[in-house]
């Protein structure tokens, strides 16, 4: 079993690439846990490449990540603060991964691993593919198109546990493709004219 270096960020708002922001003096790599424990406010910019093997802010909700462009490779963590996945980037999460904050998804999960949201979070149009798999334990709502397992043989899954919520706010779509499934013993909600295609 290996041991992940912690490689905490020490800066208040500036960008993920920023050595001087991290307690190591380097960008976190695939051997660090890029940890943002910090208890203020503060924002940080990703948009670029990187692979950490863990990324965690259980602590503080203050806390922004806003993934503008590129692709964030997180082996696993947990995320408590507001995650911005924008279009055009993409987080990749081969392990478990918790976003526990409110979250704003719209570019593409991917990876393979299983996302769990465990707070509220608002899909702006947004993909899940890699055999990636959502689980929604709070609530997601969204207002544009959903797309789950767009290639041929993707197996990612969008699940809804009892108590999860998916809101489809006009105008939405969800498109499930490929070998892709949608679950749900929670509430699955079409609301102000949303429409589903299942394909």
């Amino acid at each position: 079993m290996s041991t992940l270096t912690p490689d905490d960020w020490i800066g208040t708002n500036g960008p993920w690439t920023l050595a001087s922001e991290w307690s190591t003096g380097a960008v976190p790599g695939a051997a660090n846990d890029a940890y943002f424990g910090n208890s203020f406010p503060y924002f940080v910019t990703f948009g670029t490449t990187a692979t950490v093997g863990g990324l965690d802010d259980w602590t503080n909700a203050l806390a922004t990540l806003d993934l503008s462009s590129g692709t964030l490779t997180a082996e696993s963590g947990a995320w408590g603060g507001a995650l911005v996945l924008a279009s055009g980037a993409t987080l990749d999460v081969p392990g478990p991964f918790t976003l526990a904050g409110l979250s704003t998804l719209s570019g593409a999960l991917g990876g393979g691993g299983a996302v769990s949201v465990s707070g509220a979070a608002a899909g702006e149009g947004f993909a899940l593919t890699g055999n990636t798999r959502l689980v929604v334990e709070g609530t997601l709502a969204t207002a544009g198109a959903v797309t789950i397992g767009a290639a041929s043989g993707d197996t990612s899954a969008l699940s809804l546990t009892p108590a999860g919520t998916l809101i489809l706010s006009d105008p939405s779509t969800l498109f499930i493709g490929g070998a892709a499934s949608l679950s749900s013993q929670g509430l699955l909600e079409v609301a102000g004219g949303g429409t589903s295609y299942l394909a």
